[in-house]
């Protein structure tokens, strides 16, 4: 029985790593913004506040296992950790698909688990000891507070299901609002949105789960696991894609100055990019991804790919192999490096290898002809 414990603790630590580490990388983002931009900081507050919640509901759920002594204090914490994370991933959902500038999130989602754990707190209060501790170490008896403490369970069955639609709806709404905008096409996928709505669902037959969870059946592990593994998905999808800045939000009630504010936004206009790819040469890399430039310029993939494609009238890989080019050029004319040999000035300019530059090469004086 001690072993399957030990099991069941290792079972819930993972996804508890899993959400602190992506708390902190979430952290890390949220610092390395040196910007004015409300929606990227914005997005990163509520991803921080959604990890730190799920990852302590995974922590209580690891002392109910291993350490219902403790739990007992918890008790309360964890039916707030189990509510809130349901409203701050919809939060987080909501600011992600804005379409309007004066759309505000209502507070009113947070007040109901704000009351249930009041409640819960002077429920504490008043019942036995011995009772709460009968109810954390799992023992089943005819008190309300057994009846109070599991609520949580269905109330979270209840809660997963409302804001997985109300996350659906503002998906979907969403969608419709990017693909009216013709200029939203070019640059914003809502794939990885989509994504998120059968991982969501997915996970809705944990409260049942842990409803018949006995801490001495090995079965109950082996079910547990594919709603786990399913939860550390969405952990990783959220973090990658906020990281990687795949989103965009759309603001109809300003076309007009859609595109401007848009550069501005993004930091990022031809003079602040060619003064950046000057003093920096990031494509001296020949290993240079469109990723690595996310950071530095403040922006995304897909708009970073747009803006290029827009003012120069080529692709990333063709922009940055010009740029490579005009820096072998200005290498063979300078005496410094009049030794070298035409392959060790290709890879001095940032090619992979001599049969790139002469590939590149060959292609840009089709291009000019």
């Amino acid at each position: 029985m001690h072993s399957i414990k030990t099991i069941y603790v290792l079972v819930f630590t993972i996804p508890a790593i899993t959400s602190l580490i992506c708390a902190l990388l979430s952290v890390l983002y949220y610092n390395s913004r040196e910007n004015n931009e409300l929606s990227h900081k914005e997005l990163s507050v509520r991803l921080i506040h959604f990890y730190i919640t799920t990852g302590f509901g995974w922590l209580s759920m690891i002392c109910y296992i291993a350490l219902p002594s403790v739990f007992i204090y918890l008790n309360a914490f964890s039916y707030l950790s189990v509510l809130l994370t349901q409203v701050i991933l919809y939060h987080f959902a909501f600011c992600l698909t804005k379409i309007s500038r004066n759309e505000k999130f209502t507070f009113i989602h947070y007040l109901i688990p704000i009351i249930v754990f009041i409640a819960f707190l002077l429920a504490s209060l008043l019942a036995p000891f011995d009772i709460q501790r009968s109810v954390a170490y799992g023992n089943k008896i005819d008190h309300w507070f057994f009846i109070f403490s599991y609520s949580k369970l269905p109330l979270f069955f209840f809660y997963n299901l409302i804001y997985s639609i109300l996350c659906i709806y503002r998906i979907n709404r969403f969608k419709r609002q990017a693909t009216k905008q013709p200029s939203n096409k070019r640059y914003f996928s809502t794939f990885w949105l989509y994504s998120l709505i059968p991982i969501v669902l997915s996970t809705l037959p944990l409260p049942f789960v842990l409803y018949f969870l006995a801490k001495e059946q090995i079965f109950n592990i082996i079910i547990i696991i594919i709603p786990i593994t399913i939860t550390i998905v969405k952990y990783i999808v959220l973090c990658y894609n906020t990281i990687a800045g795949n989103y965009v939000v759309v603001y109809p009630d300003d076309r007009k100055k859609h595109h401007a504010e848009e550069h501005q936004k993004q930091g990022l206009n031809k003079e602040r990019f060619e003064k950046y790819m000057c003093e920096n040469k990031p494509y001296l890399n020949p290993k240079l991804k469109i990723a690595d430039l996310i950071l530095p310029l403040y922006t995304n993939r897909t708009y970073l790919s747009s803006f290029i494609n827009c003012n120069y009238g080529m692709s990333f890989n063709q922009f940055i192999n010009a740029c490579r080019l005009h820096e072998f050029t200005q290498l063979r004319n300078n005496p410094l490096y009049a030794s070298l040999s035409e392959q060790e000035l290709a890879e001095k300019a940032g090619f992979c290898n001599y049969r790139s530059y002469l590939r590149t090469k060959t292609n840009r004086s089709k291009e000019c002809k």
